[in-house]
């Protein structure tokens, strides 16, 4: 197994069409498995939260 980054992925904003961006910098072949984080799926989606809103606990 090996395990690769995609090389020169820029950082994505809302809208940006992650699959595309992926896409053009990546030379996948049929049986590769390909893993995307939940935090940069939610970046495109323009889905955040103000860590204001959510204070720190004693924990």
């Amino acid at each position: 197994m090996e395990l690769l980054a995609v090389p020169d992925l820029p950082e994505v904003r809302p809208g940006d069409d992650l699959a595309e961006l992926i896409s053009e910098r990546a030379d996948l072949e049929p049986d590769d498995v390909l893993c995307v984080a939940s935090t940069v799926v939610s970046k495109t989606e323009g889905r955040h939260a103000d860590l204001d809103e959510f204070p720190a606990g004693p924990r």
